[in-house]
C-alpha cells in the first residue's frame, strides 16, 4: 500500500484547496453569465416573412462563444466534475470528490443538469480529439461560429451525410449546438445564477471535512 502524501490528511490544507477551486468556480461562473448574455445582444429581430431565417456570422460573436463554451467547461470541471480521471491519484481524486458532493448538497433543490452535462463538458475540455473524430466519421458539411434564428435553416441535401456543427446558437431554442451534443445555455444560465447566489451565501462557513 502507498504512502499517502505528507499533508493529505491535514484538514486545514485540503479546506484551502476547496476554497480556491470554488472561487475559481464562482469567478468562471460569472463569466459564463456575462458571456450569454453577450451572445444574447446579438438574438436576430424575426424577419418578416417567417418562413425565412437570420444567420449572424460575426466575428465579435464567434468570440463570445468560444468563451462562453470555456468558461462552462471550467466551472463544470471545478464544481460538479465527478467523474474518474486516468491520469489523477487517487488522493487528488478523493479531494475532487469530497469538493464536488458537498457542492452538489448546498445546491441542492437546483436543476444543474446543464452544468452536468459530461458529454458537452468533454467535448469543449478535450475540442481538439472530438473535433477530428467528427471529421473522420462523416463527410457531412460544417457550420462553424454562427448564430442562427432556427436550426431548420440548415440541413443536409439528399442522402448527404447530417451537418456538423461547431458553436452553433440557435436563438429560437437557446441552443448550443457543438460536435454533436447540445447544450440549453438559458437552463446553464439559470442554473448558474441561482449557484453563485447558493455558493456565494455558503462561502464563509463550508468547512472540510463536511459536517
Amino acid at each position: 500500500m502507498s504512502r499517502l502524501p505528507k499533508y493529505a490528511n491535514d484538514q486545514e490544507r485540503r479546506s484551502s484547496i476547496h476554497h480556491l477551486a470554488i472561487m475559481q468556480g464562482l469567478a468562471s461562473l460569472r463569466q459564463s453569465v456575462a458571456y450569454i448574455d453577450a451572445v444574447w445582444d446579438y438574438r436576430p429581430k424575426p424577419p418578416e416573412n417567417e418562413a425565412l431565417g437570420v444567420v449572424v456570422s460575426q466575428p465579435a460573436l464567434a468570440h463570445l462563444l468560444g468563451l462562453m463554451l470555456d468558461s462552462l467547461a471550467s466551472a463544470m470541471t471545478l464544481l460538479f466534475d465527478n467523474g474518474k480521471r486516468r491520469t489523477e491519484s487517487q488522493i487528488v481524486s478523493a479531494i475532487r470528490i469530497e469538493r464536488v458532493e458537498y457542492i452538489r448538497k448546498i445546491c441542492d433543490g437546483i436543476d444543474i443538469s446543464a452544468l452536468t452535462n459530461k458529454s458537452v463538458r468533454n467535448k469543449m475540455v478535450h475540442y481538439d480529439e472530438h473535433l477530428a473524430q467528427t471529421f473522420i466519421s462523416s463527410l457531412g458539411g460544417f457550420f462553424a461560429y454562427l448564430g442562427i434564428s432556427k436550426r431548420s435553416l440548415v440541413t443536409a441535401g439528399p442522402g448527404a451525410d447530417p451537418p456538423i456543427f461547431i458553436m452553433c446558437y440557435v436563438f429560437d431554442e437557446d441552443i448550443l449546438m457543438h460536435l454533436g451534443s447540445e447544450i440549453d445555455v438559458k437552463a446553464a444560465r439559470d442554473a448558474a445564477v441561482e449557484v453563485i447566489k447558493r455558493l456565494e451565501t455558503a462561502m464563509p462557513t463550508i468547512a472540510f471535512p463536511p459536517g
